[in-house]
């Protein structure tokens, strides 16, 4: 029977998590667990074209990333959370952590691909699912 003492959700800090952190929230209370928000800042790609090389978009620092989780964290008093945020490839970071801090559970958002989008694009929730060493629970985005 499951468990959880300590459950990770990562969270990319966009709408198609949204649903994700409203089950893991619910689950950390729901067990009495403690419930880690993780988010991950992947390598920026740099793009060479014919006219040189275009630079990165800015992205939020790992302060605003962390205050984002913060403030998600802080929409329910009743939970016990901690928010992390980490630099690396996201399917490997996110197994790290959960290894390190002993999760009992997984909770993460997917958004819907199509076939081509799934060729074209590494889908991270699937990733994360075939290697844990621990059950995970993917929350599909309905949009």
């Amino acid at each position: 029977m499951l468990s959880p003492k300590t459950i990770l959700h990562p969270n990319d800090c966009t709408k198609h998590a949204e649903n994700a952190f409203h089950i893991a929230s619910a689950l950390a209370k729901f067990y009495d667990a403690h419930l880690i928000l993780l988010y991950v800042k992947a390598p920026q790609e740099t793009v060479a074209g014919e006219f040189g090389t275009v630079p990165p978009e800015p992205e939020p620092t790992d302060d605003e990333y962390l205050e984002q989780l913060q403030q998600l964290a802080a929409s329910d008093t009743a939970l016990k959370a901690e928010c992390l945020v980490a630099e690396g490839i996201p399917v490997n970071e996110i197994l790290e952590a959960a290894q390190e801090a002993k999760c009992d559970l997984i909770v993460l958002g997917s958004h819907a691909h199509s076939w081509f989008g799934r060729l074209m694009t590494s889908d991270i929730a699937e990733k994360v699912a075939n290697k844990a060493s621990c059950p995970v629970v993917t929350v599909r985005d309905p949009g």
